[in-house]
């Protein structure tokens, strides 16, 4: 047979093996023809498993497969073809699907394994590689696909490289048995066979000799009637009778053989259509093939087409450009120039329209494009200050016609503003907050200036609300669930600003106090009163905070060089803040920051003394902070407030900046405040009680120790009086939390709180004459997610004791039912429910409730960032507008910035580790290290700090496709145009930093050569005497009497020394009678009160 090409190999089909019969089970294999059919039939089935990879596409020279041997001598558990892995490591026989030990007694029984395979087909080779021996199973067909063994040994089957051990495959071999084992099982192997054939050969010689004895012998047999003897082992046949049995037989073996010619035809011409349908699948196959890749080529050309057009475009539109004189001003545009603005708020509009065409032309050459007439076009169609003035009007109009749009979906709107000063001019920060996919939104509508009484905050706040009154159709307005602003001086808060802008006032609504102010004016109050304030001349704790933060600011941006060139230890920890109490904790920060390093801040001190003279700024105020120093009760002071930071007034700072779950935002938790100001209640009493036993106070309770019986007495007056004014203020004072435990009680309907919620709901319908169900287990304690735990029943005492529900609120009488209904099945209106009262119920809390600001930071931030947008003097209007694209834009844009930097795989440096700041970075340096411990105390997250980066500005062009001018845009032009009408220091800085350190090193040099004996040292400054607040003695001054509700009080004392009063005299007259009976010459004059029901503290608190 002639031999076949291995392309024209490679496209046959493989027919299937017929599996002959065997037995069922190994353990039925007991002779030698039973163990070669059994493995034939295992082979078999084998071979026609790896002829479905031949007809799937299988190569040619991937029909060889070998196969490791598997006996007793050698053990191999790998399988291949051709010089690629086959499959998972198995042995043969696994394969087979025996176990090893099955195997090795079937194999025994065949003495002569694979023999009979080619009758079926299979080509079986063997040979010794690498210490194991190997198989070969293969086969070969003639042209109908009848199976042609002889063609199989040519030589052709080339051990492939991994087997051969000199490829770059790596496949280890394994051996059971050492050498000396695998001689010894082969001798015995031969041993058994030679038995074997010896025991073969003695039944043979058995039977020939049997066979003589019996030839010898006769037997009767009878034939009709007669008795014939024959030889034993003969018999006698009739021969007619035989003839006739054969001639049949012949006939039917004939008709037979036809049959099976017949068959072995069909069975040909079946073969042959089978391949013929293969061919024809195939030819179809490379047709769809062919056509898939036209028609990506189609698609491709059609592509080049396209982007050959907008080539052309482009051209078209560059070379208008030589012939354009004007900024096109197209909406897109102006969007873009908008957020570029509000996102570099500092630039003046005049820098950027010399900016923007030259970093245009850049880009442009940068592309290819070097035609001068082309570049020198390019300042004519880019913005003047003009088209960017109107550009930022036009961001302004869409934060107006966003608000419109909630007012047409029927929101309420939480209002909060600040007013400040900056740059010598008042501004006031007016904010909206509403609901939007299922959050809370916000956006400052307005920045400008305003001056600060009632009248000027009313008239602007009138003004923000009908600038967005030109979106809204007849009828519809801007109306108010809340107000929010703090409780300070001036004009334009609670109360009087609500007055100014009732018309938009909803039916219902809330006037709300700052509680981030609130918390601050219990602390002030209370520091004030205990521990006194500041002031150059006071000897107090507060003023040398202040000396500390003025030697840092004295030092400026040079401050952490001369600390690390003084203390010979690195500035570890943040800068600190200025020591404002009315600021949100900053007095704390800083009292927290010198506890931590007092020493070395003594030591900072001295030396700032000892170096700088007389005459300069630093050394009078390192002698300010020394003589404070030296007094013994200023560290036990500090001690204290620093502990009550820590274990009281922090906590709860950070929880009034949470982000609620509901909101989704810092500053609108009012839902939640009524239960946690009933907690800041409950932990300043355990306080108040506990302080002395606490870990917190161990330092302080040290150095009180430590203090003669003057001191200790002086410090012990002094935190009762700060206790006692601090619990004063939160409870009763207007800019303390009085209105969270009456006016506001309603809001603790939106509270997720069920518990607490269950028992306001009865408290209030109780009140109401209500019937309700007893309370139970009211010593249970409830805590979840949002506040710490409590007991059940110091809730209800609370609201039975401090708070006065106001039961004709609106909010409550329009839903007595849903209350009932919520009473009754002890649930929330965030429960899933049907019951049509408390979804409405539910409505209303989402759209008065949850908007509301409980805290105005965010509004106050707006203040500052007011400031920066209008430097580099901008227009109030184009400063504002700034603003409001800032928190509509440049927010959420911030937050896509933050959510990539938080997946991000962020570079290294010197504090932090390379890594995603999701799944935390490691802390190097030392600041990190004890900022990380900060924010572990504080359960705070690390952020990585948004910068500006090419992410950054790809978000900023898709806020501009994201949300476009749309609408009537003419419309938004005609109001936005009817509004009308940098140097960089960085190298000046380093310069600065690098010439002040040196100059601290002349002091370091220049006082170490000092041998004068009247040389400056710390150790002379001597300990200057504490001032106290008057009122810790029960005194107070004469003009301190200014209030009516201090009128009372004044009468006592001109009563109890002897003077009358009149009932209708002024306090201007009360006072000059005082005076005059004190023969005092001024108000300022301090006098003892001497009434007894006069104490000093609880009128200064009036």
């Amino acid at each position: 047979m002639a031999r076949r090409s291995a392309r024209s190999r490679d496209k046959e089909i493989h027919p299937l093996l017929t599996v002959p019969t065997a037995l069922s089970t190994s353990a039925d294999v007991t002779t030698r023809d039973e163990a070669n059919a059994f493995l034939t039939s295992k082979v078999i089935l084998l071979i026609n498993q790896v002829r479905v990879v031949k007809n799937n596409g299988a190569k040619r020279d991937q029909t060889d497969w070998w196969f490791p041997m598997v006996g007793e001598e050698y053990s191999m558990n790998n399988t291949t073809y051709g010089n690629k892995a086959k499959s998972s490591i198995v042995s043969f026989a696994s394969h087979l699907g025996m176990s090893e030990e099955e195997y090795k007694r079937v194999n025994q029984l065949t003495q002569q394994p694979w023999m009979y395979m080619k009758k079926h087909g299979v080509v079986e080779r063997r040979i010794r590689c690498q210490g194991v021996f190997w198989i070969l199973l293969d086969e070969a067909y003639d042209t109908g696909g009848i199976i042609s063994p002889a063609s199989q040994i040519r030589g052709e089957h080339n051990m492939p490289g991994w087997l051969q051990g000199n490829s770059n495959l790596h496949y280890q071999t394994v051996e059971t048995v050492t050498s000396k084992q695998r001689k010894e099982a082969q001798k015995a192997r031969g041993r058994n066979i030679n038995k074997a054939r010896d025991q073969i050969k003695q039944a043979n010689e058995v039977d020939k000799m049997k066979s003589r004895k019996n030839a010898n012998r006769m037997h009767v047999v009878s034939i009709g009637r007669r008795k014939v003897s024959i030889p034993t082992g003969s018999q006698i046949v009739r021969t007619s009778a035989k003839s006739k049995e054969t001639d049949e037989k012949k006939a039917l073996i004939t008709v037979n053989n036809q049959l099976k010619a017949e068959n072995d035809k069909l069975l040909g011409d079946i073969n042959m259509y089978r391949l013929q349908l293969r061919n024809i699948e195939s030819l179809h196959s490379q047709n769809a093939s062919t056509i898939s890749q036209l028609e990506n080529d189609i698609i491709e050309l059609h592509e080049g087409i396209l982007m050959n057009e907008e080539a052309v475009g482009l051209g078209k539109l560059l070379l208008k450009l030589k012939i354009t004189t004007n900024c096109p001003v197209t909406p897109l545009g102006q969007r873009l120039y908008g957020i570029a603005w509000a996102n570099l708020p500092k630039a003046a509009a005049k820098s950027l329209t010399q900016f923007i065409p030259i970093a245009v032309s850049a880009f442009l050459a940068d592309l290819g494009i070097s035609d001068r007439d082309l570049l020198m076009s390019v300042p004519n169609i880019t913005p003047s200050i003009e088209v960017l003035h109107k550009a930022a009007l036009m961001g302004h109009q869409q934060v107006y016609k966003l608000v419109a749009s909630m007012v047409k979906r029927g929101m309420l709107f939480g209002f909060g503003h600040d007013k400040g000063e900056r740059n010598g001019l008042g501004r006031l920060i007016r904010g909206l907050s509403f609901i939007a996919d299922c959050h809370v939104k916000e956006c400052k509508v307005d920045a400008n200036g305003v001056d600060s009484n009632d009248q000027s905050i009313g008239e602007h706040i009138e003004n923000t609300f009908s600038n967005i009154q030109p979106y809204l159709d007849d009828g519809e307005k801007v109306l108010l669930g809340s107000i929010t602003t703090d409780a300070g001086g001036g004009g334009g808060t609670l109360e009087s600003s609500a007055s100014k802008i009732g018309q938009f006032l909803n039916d219902i609504h809330y006037i709300i106090n700052c509680t981030l102010h609130s918390h601050s004016k219990c602390l002030q109050k209370a520091w004030e009163q205990a521990f006194g304030g500041g002031g150059r001349e006071e000897v107090t704790l507060l003023q040398l905070l202040h000396c500390f933060w003025s030697l840092q600011e004295a030092l400026g941006e040079n401050f952490k060089d001369v600390w690390k060139l003084l203390i010979e230890d690195e500035w570890v920890t943040k800068l600190l803040s200025k020591p404002i109490l009315t600021r949100w904790g900053y007095v704390l920060q800083t009292a927290t920051s010198v506890e931590d390093m007092y020493d070395k801040w003594e030591k900072f001190t001295s030396t700032c003394y000892e170096l700088w003279s007389n005459d300069e700024k630093i050394h009078t105020i390192a002698k300010g902070a020394l003589k404070i120093m030296k007094n013994d009760l200023v560290r036990c002071q500090n001690q204290f407030v620093t502990a009550f930071g820590k274990s009281y007034w922090n906590k709860h700072f950070l929880w009034l900046r949470r982000i609620d779950p509901i909101s989704k935002l810092s500053g609108h938790s009012a839902h939640e405040m009524c239960i946690q100001v009933f907690i800041m209640l409950k932990d300043l009493d355990h306080l108040i009680s506990n302080y002395g036993r606490m870990d917190a106070f161990a330092a302080y309770r040290s150095t009180h120790a430590t203090l003669d019986a003057d001191g200790q007495s002086a410090i012990d007056k002094q935190i009762f009086v700060f206790f006692k004014v601090y619990k004063t203020t939160f409870l009763k004072a207007v800019s303390g939390f009085k209105r969270w435990s009456s006016l506001l009680l309603p809001f603790t309907l939106a509270s997720a709180n069920t518990p607490a919620v269950t028992i306001f709901v009865r408290h209030v319908l109780k009140k109401s004459g209500v019937a309700v169900p007893e309370d139970v287990n009211l010593n249970a304690s409830t805590t979840n997610n949002t506040h710490a735990s409590f007991k059940l029943q110091e809730w209800k005492q609370y609201l039975e004791d401090n708070c006065e529900v106001d039961i004709t609120d609106g909010l409550l009488v329009r839903h007595r039912t849903a209350l009932i209904e919520m009473s009754t099945k002890m649930c929330s209106v965030w429960d899933e429910t049907e019951n049509a009262s408390i979804i409405a119920l539910r409505e209303d809390c989402m759209n008065i409730v949850i908007p509301a600001f409980h805290h105005t930071q965010s509004i106050e931030a707006g203040v500052q960032e007011t400031s920066i947008c209008a430097e580099n003097q901008k227009a109030e209007m184009i400063a504002s507008a700034l603003v409001a694209i800032r928190s509509n834009d440049i927010v959420a844009i911030t937050e896509m910035v933050q959510m990539h930097l938080d997946s991000k795989d962020i570079k290294g440096n010197q504090h932090m580790g390379r890594g995603k700041s999701s799944e935390g970075r490691q802390v190097k340096s030392r600041q990190a290290i004890r900022n990380q411990a900060e924010r572990a105390e504080n359960n705070q997250v690390f952020k990585s700090r948004v910068q500006a980066t090419k992410f950054r500005a790809s978000q900023c062009i898709d806020r501009a496709f994201c949300d476009p001018f749309a609408g009537d845009v003419r419309k938004m032009r005609n109001l936005a145009y009817n509004v009308f009408d940098k140097t960089d220091y960085v190298s000046a800085a380093a310069l600065r930093k690098i010439q002040k350190t040196q100059k601290v090193r002349e002091r370091v040099e220049k006082y170490a050569k000092n041998t004068r004996s009247n040389k400056r040292k710390a150790s002379n400054v001597t300990a200057a005497e504490m001032t106290l607040p008057l009122a810790l003695d029960n005194m107070m001054l004469i003009k301190t009497f200014s209030s009516k509700k201090r009128l009372g009080a004044l009468r006592k004392e001109i009563e109890i020394r002897g003077g009358t009063y009149g009932e209708k005299e002024t306090l201007k007259k009360l006072r000059e009678r005082l005076k005059e009976m004190l023969n005092a010459i001024s108000e300022d004059h301090a006098f003892k009160l001497m009434h007894p029901e006069n104490d000093a503290t609880e009128i200064m608190d009036l």
